[in-house]
């Protein structure tokens, strides 16, 4: 098996679909708003009215309409339906654009590599999509695209720029290039019918569902770039781990964190508790948020900065029994009989940094019922 296996068919184009020139208008596209629905014959099939509503969670005057203006054409009605809410989402987008979009959700993301040998590494992503309201971000339709955009990054990190660190590990993706990629699958979806969109397209379907400013403020992958070998990866599996915090999955939240390790190769392969203290080194930075990984990362004109609880090693374990966390890694490492080092992390909080409004009660519900 190879990582091929593992990965969806529309991530493996994605560099076809990146570059392939719009196609061209089908014959049913070039009237797609232009005939008025009371004008048309067509009756919408039962069956497909039931499968469309079930798939898109759209009005049955919607599911209706799409089918009629495509002559009960099924793929036909998820363009145009998906044409219709990007046309819908993109004059909203320039009503609210001017919002201050302070909420959101943190989105992690990781998959493991298959095979053995140097090199062999899991991938890692990370990002962030704001919005107005924390009423919005615990919406269904919000958490699964802050997924879908965090699956689409992971695959990704063949494209990070190559002036980026080559030192780290962890690297910010161009927004650009993000939201121009075709949007991946919710990793739980069972469809495949569903038209491609393209991040920056299916932001816009949701604003016009949500009718709040939606934007994605940032992104990050942990990728090596070619014929670099950062500190600590000879020889070594690199393990990226992740870990969320306030929400209701384990895949978004409010503050979120990416940690990356370097392991050396046992006969077997890192094992189960190595890949433990990986999420467990995450959760500690996303309940202890350090600032640095080590001393002597601390800044020498930093007031105080290199107090214990601002290094994570030197931070007290959260789930030990009074050693610090590099002597947990230690311990983790003995008892495998590898060598464990932590190499970088992230931490992130949605919103952190922007400044927020007053609480306006009314004027949520107002918005959440589309009153403004």
């Amino acid at each position: 098996m190879t990582m091929n296996h593992l990965i969806p068919t529309t991530a493996r184009r994605l560099p076809i679909l990146l570059s392939r020139p719009p196609p061209l208008l089908r014959p049913w596209q070039r009237t797609l708003h232009t005939t008025p629905a009371f004008l048309s014959t067509v009756k919408p099939s039962i069956s497909l009215l039931a499968r469309l509503r079930q798939e898109t969670q759209v009005s049955m005057t919607k599911a209706k309409e799409a089918l009629v203006k495509t002559n009960n054409d099924y793929d036909a009605a998820l363009v145009w339906l998906q044409e219709d809410e990007q046309a819908s989402g993109a004059k909203k987008a320039e009503k609210v654009k001017g919002r201050t979009a302070s909420e959101g959700l943190v989105g992690v993301a990781s998959m493991e590599a298959l095979g053995r040998g140097a090199g062999v590494l899991t991938r890692g992503a990370i990002v962030e999509l704001n919005c107005e309201t924390d009423f919005v971000s615990r919406n269904d339709a919000f958490r699964t695209l802050v997924t879908q955009i965090a699956t689409t990054a992971l695959f990704l990190h063949d494209l990070v720029p190559v002036t980026a660190t080559p030192t780290r590990y962890i690297h910010p993706l161009p927004l650009e290039l993000i939201l121009s990629a075709p949007l991946l699958p919710h990793p739980t979806s069972t469809a495949s019918t569903s038209p491609t969109a393209t991040v920056h397209d299916s932001i816009l379907s949701l604003i016009g569902k949500l009718g709040e400013n939606i934007t994605l403020r940032r992104a990050a992958v942990m990728a090596t770039l070619p014929n670099v070998v950062p500190r600590g990866s000879k020889d070594r599996v690199l393990l990226t781990s992740h870990y969320v915090h306030g929400g209701s999955d384990v895949a978004t939240g409010k503050i979120g964190a990416l940690v990356v390790m370097g392991v050396s190769e046992a006969a077997a392969g890192p094992g189960v508790d190595v890949a433990r203290l990986g999420r467990n080194l995450a959760r500690q930075v996303v309940g202890y948020a350090p600032r640095y990984l080590r001393v002597e990362d601390v800044p020498t004109d930093a007031d105080g900065a290199g107090e214990d609880e601002a290094v994570l090693l030197r931070q007290g374990y959260m789930l030990g029994s009074g050693e610090t966390v590099g002597e947990a890694v230690e311990k983790v490492a003995d008892e495998e009989g590898v060598k464990i080092e932590v190499l970088e992390f992230v931490r992130w909080e949605g919103g952190e940094g922007i400044e927020k409004k007053e609480d306006d009660f009314v004027g949520e519900v107002l918005r959440a019922a589309g009153k403004t």
